[in-house]
């Protein structure tokens, strides 16, 4: 933050300095400034690919520190990856770093090798969309949740489904394994949150949720006691 308010500052004191000068009077360089100028806006607001879009038509002759800075704020990736041309939707990253899960084609799970950037798994099964993809904390299983109301659990080595949870009623849009990969747990929009054993997918206990808890089940890791549950029988 207090680099952008410096560089904001910069801008500012530059563009005063050049009305003043021979550049001024340059069409061109009126609009390279008011791109830069754009693009530092956008990026205040977080919105990266807006400063993009200003920055890719610059002018390039006048492009100095202040287009190069701006640049690099706008995009601090460490790698790019486009697997066969694929646009994959539904992103987790393995804890080591070393797998990516995406959901392609609604019903179709690839693991992408960061390394390499090469798929070296699909995984298919769900009837429907797939909402959500996770992978357990010791990293050899992931389990997928869709709108076929069902949750599923995979083996990665083998790319095997290990068993399916079958409870809800309506589509499932959010789960996450426990801190300790043990429970999984399951937020569907028939307003129930239910909690699973990981390793068998033994049922364990359910309660009503609402819609935050569902979004925050897909942000971070959750234990059963941070949820009011009842046990159904």
């Amino acid at each position: 933050m207090r680099s952008l308010i410096r560089t904001t500052l910069a801008l500012l004191t530059a563009c005063a300095a050049v009305s003043q000068g021979q550049d001024s009077l340059d069409p061109e360089y009126q609009s390279y400034l008011a791109h830069i100028s754009a693009a530092n806006a956008s990026l205040r607001l977080h919105e990266t690919a807006e400063a993009k879009r200003w920055l890719a038509p610059a002018p390039a002759k006048h492009r100095r520190w202040e287009w190069h800075m701006l640049s690099r704020r706008a995009d601090q990736s460490l790698a790019a990856l486009a697997p066969e041309g694929l646009s994959p939707r539904g992103l987790h990253l393995r804890a080591d770093g070393k797998m990516l899960a995406a959901v392609i084609d609604d019903t179709v799970i690839v693991l992408i090798d960061t390394r390499t950037h090469k798929i070296v798994r699909k995984i298919t099964g769900h009837s429907s969309a797939i909402y959500a993809v996770r992978f357990s904390p010791d990293g050899t299983r992931l389990v997928t949740c869709s709108r076929d109301t069902t949750v599923r659990v995979w083996d990665l080595a083998t790319g095997a489904l290990l068993f399916e949870l079958k409870r809800h009623t309506q589509p499932v849009p959010a789960i996450t394994f426990s801190a300790d990969g043990e429970q999984i747990v399951t937020g569907g929009t028939d307003g129930m949150l239910m909690v699973w054993d990981a390793f068998t997918g033994r049922f364990w206990r359910c309660g009503v949720c609402g819609l935050l808890v569902l979004l925050r089940a897909n942000e971070q890791p959750h234990s059963p006691e941070q949820s009011h549950m009842t046990d159904p029988t």
